[in-house]
């Protein structure tokens, strides 16, 4: 029979997990992933604002051209968000979130902006004239990615959107496919979700041999790659990173000694910054075309992994850095002027209860 004493045996937080200073870490995490997201919303504006202007021919074009690279950071930190509640539901060996307030919720998080953007830039700005009621019905659902000739619509970039809600559906049927898997203990519930995610990359890389390699015409082939097929890997990537969250979070409810220091964390945040900084300035010196929206197969497969690398970095860097924060003399003063309420006392040494980042 449980104890006072036992682990959590669930995904839930364990009650040390609720207390202020985690809850303020809970709070800066969603505000750092939260600057990150809007970050790479506006590159995507950016770069989009520069195509329109000129096709990107000016001095800095060859980097402008390259922040859609700002899609992919979304992708992974959407693939993150969405998966850590069923992470630590399908680790914990408890029922994950139910189904139905998951599809209440988010389509209602997702869709009206997007119907509203949708239907000013179609009838206010007329950027989709003429359109049929059946064309009307596949951008309000966000099927036009499946028919080429509705690909780009009164809204260019909303293919993210349509394969963001895609990956919305994909989520709960993998938990599900996952939490029917062999039951044991913790070791190989977290085995059977790299499984899964490995399944994920797997599928990603094939259907992307097949897009690059086809014959197919230049505007299907656009249409094939907003599918949400070819970014499983990068939606994998952002579910690795909160894979690895919930399994750290499990051995701290443990105190278990391997559980990576603030050391660890600052320093794996610093190395993931520095591979995503890496991997953009070597997109842009890979000469890409700034025009072409379908590249030659070696400079697919090379933009994506570059692009994938950028996702993943800036995302690690955010996640991991909250769990150490970087500016920690600047952490550390606010927390001790009694930032957040109910926060401890300053210590002589100048850090909180003592304890020194």
């Amino acid at each position: 029979m449980p104890t006072r004493d036992s682990p959590v045996p669930t995904g839930a937080p364990s009650a040390s997990d609720r207390s202020p200073a985690a809850t303020h870490g809970t709070l800066d995490t969603n505000r750092a992933l939260g600057g990150l997201a809007l970050a790479a919303t506006v590159a995507v504006a950016l770069g989009s604002m520069a195509a329109a202007a000129n096709g990107h021919r000016f001095g800095f074009g060859s980097v402008t051209a390259r922040l859609d690279v700002g899609v992919t950071v979304l992708f992974v930190l959407i693939g993150y968000l969405l998966y850590l509640p069923f992470a630590r539901a399908l680790t914990g060996g408890t029922s994950p979130p139910g189904v139905r307030r998951y599809a209440r919720t988010r389509p209602v998080q997702l869709l009206p902006a997007y119907w509203v953007a949708l239907l000013v830039a179609a009838f206010v700005y007329e950027r989709a004239q003429p359109m049929t009621a059946v064309d009307l019905a596949q951008y309000l659902t966000l099927t036009n990615i499946y028919s080429p000739g509705n690909l780009l619509g009164p809204i260019p970039v909303a293919w993210a959107v349509a394969t963001a809600a895609a990956f919305c559906v994909f989520v709960p049927a993998l938990a599900w496919a996952i939490s029917r898997g062999p039951s044991g203990d913790e070791a190989r519930r977290v085995r059977t979700q790299w499984v899964g995610l490995v399944a994920m990359v797997a599928v990603a890389i094939v259907f992307r041999a097949w897009v690059v390699s086809s014959d197919a015409a230049e505007l299907t082939v656009i249409a094939r790659k907003s599918w949400l097929f070819n970014h499983l890997d990068t939606f994998a990537a952002g579910m690795a990173l909160a894979l690895v969250q919930v399994v750290d979070e499990r051995r701290r409810a443990r105190g278990a000694a391997n559980a990576p220091t603030a050391a660890i964390w600052r320093r794996a945040s610093l190395v993931a910054a520095a591979v995503a900084a890496v991997a953009f300035g070597a997109v842009v010196a890979l000469g890409l075309s700034r025009q072409a929206l379908v590249l030659s197969a070696p400079q697919e497969w090379a933009r994506h992994l570059l692009y994938l690398a950028v996702g993943t970095g800036a995302v690690a860097a955010v996640i991991a850095g909250t769990r150490a924060p970087w500016f920690a003399a600047a952490e550390r003063r606010r927390r001790c002027r009694g930032a957040w309420a109910g926060g401890p006392p300053a210590s002589p040494t100048g850090c909180c209860c003592g304890t020194a980042w």
